[in-house]
């Protein structure tokens, strides 16, 4: 163990390796064991061994797979608001924002390959076209235990697979809309770290946080991994605004140069049905960003940041921790995909990625 570090120990690709790894480590003698398990795709083997380890319900997994409003697992409603009630666990949804090849920006596109997520795609002028594709992570932690200890599962969207029906063709290595979203670490860490997130994945983007900017965390408290979850998923928010913002300025500026006289029937309601998608698509984004922004606090410095209790809405400041940590990561392994009721379990590679904090005797 190295004090105040997070180092890896662990990587595989085999979901029973995890799972005697488990075992192991539930049989250490330890002092607050802080664990946190990151799992991109919904490999089932893995589900089966996080589920049988740490009790997780089943609704964590199937209300993050699913994506349909006609589901009956309530995705009609906002569980974002629904932090502060006795459910332990919360489903993010968020957009996610990709530069596209301005000549297929008239093609066909498929939902996510995936996950099954809806896909739009917007043109912006200027050979410009932008891909957004509906993205979800889910947090679950267990209760805090005597001794301090406590268990967290996240789970993330794998990158997005997106297919050109007219061409069946594969859009492959989607490139983030303007290079990202914005680090939002104080000034003083981001001139130390200059990289930054690699914005590919929200796996990639937590594990850089959770490795190296854990000190930001109070690691007292079990929902203390979401977070990170929060910051991203409203940066995510932001570049969605920015891009209706732009489409809406582009489709004001078309009306105003164009001449009355020449616009038909057909094109004034082509107008008129984009400027009221757009329209309730920027309301929609800013009520969610409200909801997020009322269960965000700010970063402080190292020595006296103030966080939340993201489940009771309390806040209180904290100092440094004096902790030494661990890190697993395992890689993952294509499970068979499974649904029920038009839900899409894909079987995609999942990865997991788990960081230990505190000491082990």
């Amino acid at each position: 163990m190295q004090a105040n570090s997070v180092h890896e120990c662990l990587k595989t690709s085999d979901p029973i390796e995890l799972d005697h790894h488990i075992e192991a480590y539930k049989a250490k003698e330890s002092a607050k064991k802080r664990k946190i398990y990151i799992l991109e795709g919904l490999n089932p083997e893995f589900i089966s061994v996080l589920g049988k380890h740490l009790m997780v319900h089943p609704t964590l997994f199937t209300d993050h797979l699913w994506w349909d409003i006609y589901s009956c697992t309530g995705h009609t409603m906002n569980n974002t608001a629904l932090a502060s009630s006795e459910q332990d666990y919360i489903c993010f949804e968020y957009p996610e924002e990709f530069l596209i090849n301005v000549e297929s920006r008239t093609h066909d596109l498929s939902y996510c390959l995936k996950t099954g997520r809806f896909t739009t795609k917007a043109n912006l002028g200027a050979n410009l076209a932008t891909l957004t594709v509906d993205r979800k992570c889910s947090f679950w932690s267990s209760n805090l235990s005597a001794d301090g200890s406590w268990n967290a599962v996240i789970l993330c969207d794998p990158p997005p697979l997106v297919v050109d029906r007219n061409k069946n063709q594969m859009f492959g290595d989607l490139q983030p809309w303007a290079n990202g979203y914005n680090d939002f670490l104080p000034f003083e860490d981001q001139i130390k770290c200059l990289t930054g997130p690699p914005r590919t994945s929200m796996f990639d983007d937590l594990h850089y946080y959770l490795e190296d900017h854990y000190r930001y965390l109070n690691l007292e408290e079990p929902s203390a991994p979401a977070f990170f979850i929060e910051k991203i998923v409203l940066e995510h928010f932001r570049r969605r605004h920015d891009v209706l913002k732009i489409e809406v300025l582009r489709m004001q500026t078309q009306l105003m140069s164009s001449d009355p006289e020449s616009l038909t029937a057909a094109d004034i309601e082509s107008q008129r049905r984009a400027g009221h998608y757009d329209e309730e698509s920027l309301q929609e984004n800013c009520d969610k960003l409200c909801r997020i922004i009322d269960r965000l606090s700010p970063l402080k410095t190292k020595t006296g940041y103030k966080l939340r209790n993201h489940r009771l809405g309390q806040s209180y400041t904290c100092n440094n921790f004096d902790q030494g940590s661990n890190c697993v990561k395992q890689g993952g392994k294509k499970g068979k995909g499974a649904g029920a009721g038009g839900a899409r379990l894909r079987a995609t590679l999942s990865r997991i990625l788990a960081f230990q904090y505190g000491r082990t005797l």
